[in-house]
């Protein structure tokens, strides 16, 4: 294993009741259990030191053949895990009950063998693993010397396989487009043109979208809502977004056996989704309502725990700012900061890269500009910014706004240069953008106060119009550009 943390982190994961279960099939197994020393050394550790530890043990075996000892410890963990959720996981029962086919075919088992095949099909027609299915009709299809499978079975086996391939076909084509429309919403964010809709409209011109009946299982009509629930978000047409929600909240509910053992908990996914949509919707009150019952339920995973703990503190930090309760937001930073310094490696880049994005804007709001400096520097430098190219063009226009506040004028001058240049290179020089552009570049030459509020009431008068337009109003709900104008202004 190369000299990483990997291991240490792997078991930093793990829970108290896995730690025991791997301690205890150990002491099961014969022979030296060196590894075992290395775990309990390593687990000892609040911040992995492979040097303390092999100055530690240096008297022992293992220290002689760390790396092997390491990658060895590293896979009897995965094996122990695997093993651990054995029970718990579909998948695992569903390979379990091959296994026991393949068996009992060995041993010439032949009527238990079909028996297994019967039950294993039913088990994986219940959760909807069409994968496996296939797999299970192969070994059903194969001709027994002693008993040949007639014509009638056969042809059955094949419609049984045909139907599971159109029902697989049918998921990953919605899973195709689901993903399409995602990539065009972290390139793009909320449409902006006319271009954008004619993406979206081409996208959704296949024929599986024109009625939610063209999605032959439970899997594909969820995801049939997740895509309209995407468009909506795209959109900013936020009311129907909550009714696409709802109905992937019926179907996970009504049926959550094809949803069951997934990366995804798809009731945890929907319900963070709800309070996002609600607070988008400008219904704070149902998005604490929400918050408060996804912070209620029980996670099943580290990486969900993880994206519960940032998640319910993020949730609450965004209805501070929707409340312009600004102060309450600002005292939230220092733990957000603090997640994304604890969670690194482990959080997804989108909600990470979201996460600093509104720290810039809280900082901004609060008027503390050095600070908002500083988060803004930290997060243009961020590897991955592109990846939400959205958040990279108003963190550009955010940027200025930034500078200006801190009266930085010679160095504005060239900001302004590289932002029109940035953003006409992207094709992302809307109208709010080359009107903020136009602004922010006179005003360090406006002479004296009444001039400068003369200025901005002009320009507010200019932004309530664009505010208004149905494709440059969603730039507003990034950075809300009005308002700052109107603080400049004396009632």
């Amino acid at each position: 294993m190369r000299q990483t943390s990997e291991l240490f982190e792997l078991i930093k994961s793990m829970d108290k009741n896995e730690k025991r279960y791997f301690r205890l099939q150990s002491l099961l197994q014969k022979g030296n259990k060196n590894y075992l020393k290395l775990f309990n050394a390593i687990d000892k550790q609040k911040i992995y030191n492979e040097g303390k530890i092999k100055e530690r043990y240096k008297d022992e075996k293992f220290v002689r053949q760390y790396a092997f000892t390491k990658n060895y410890l590293y896979n009897l963990i995965i094996k122990s895990l695997i093993n651990y959720r054995r029970e718990k996981s579909i998948d695992s029962r569903i390979h379990s009950a091959i296994s026991e086919c393949k068996i009992l075919f060995s041993k010439a088992l032949y009527s238990q063998y079909f028996h297994k095949i019967s039950k294993a099909k039913q088990l994986c027609l219940k959760y909807e693993r069409f994968g496996y299915f296939l797999q299970i009709l192969d070994m059903e299809k194969i001709i027994i010397k002693k008993e040949e499978v007639q014509t009638l079975k056969a042809n059955a086996i094949y419609n049984e396989a045909l139907s599971a391939l159109e029902k697989l076909k049918n998921m990953f084509e919605y899973s195709r487009l689901a993903s399409m429309l995602l990539h065009n919403y972290r390139a793009y964010g909320t449409r902006r043109n006319e271009k954008q809709d004619e993406e979206i409209d081409k996208i959704l011109s296949s024929p599986i979208m024109s009625k939610t009946e063209n999605a032959l299982c439970d899997r594909s009509k969820e995801s049939y809502h997740r895509i309209n629930e995407i468009i909506y978000n795209t959109t900013a047409d936020y009311k129907k977004m909550l009714e696409s929600l709802e109905m992937r909240y019926n179907i996970v509910n009504n049926n959550p056996h094809p949803f069951e053992d997934y990366i995804i908990d798809y009731p945890i996914d929907i319900l963070s989704s709800l309070v996002n949509a609600y607070l988008k919707y400008n219904d704070l009150e149902e998005a604490e309502k929400y918050l408060k019952i996804y912070e209620y339920l029980k996670t099943r995973n580290e990486a969900d725990r993880v994206d519960s703990e940032i998640f319910a503190t993020f949730m609450r930090f965004q209805i501070y700012i929707k409340k312009d309760e600004i102060s309450k937001a600002s005292k939230l930073i220092p733990k957000l900061e603090g997640f994304l310094v604890k969670y690194k490696n482990k959080l997804l880049i989108d909600t990470e890269l979201s996460a600093m994005f509104h720290i810039v804007k809280c900082r901004i709001l609060e008027k503390n500009f050095d600070k908002a400096l500083n988060a803004a520097n930290l997060l243009i430098v961020h590897p991955f910014l592109e990846k939400r190219a959205d958040y990279e063009s108003y963190l550009k226009i955010m940027n200025l706004i930034i500078h200006f506040e801190l009266k930085n004028y010679p160095l504005l001058k060239y900001l302004i240069i590289s932002t029109y240049r940035f953003l006409y290179n992207k094709e992302k020089l809307y109208r709010v953008e080359t009107l903020m552009l136009k602004f922010i570049r006179k005003l360090p030459e406006v002479k004296n106060d009444s001039d400068l509020i003369y200025t901005f009431i002009q320009f507010k008068k200019e932004l309530v119009k664009l505010k208004n337009n149905e494709y440059e109003k969603n730039a507003f709900e990034y950075f809300d550009f009005l308002k700052w104008v109107e603080e400049k202004i004396p009632a």
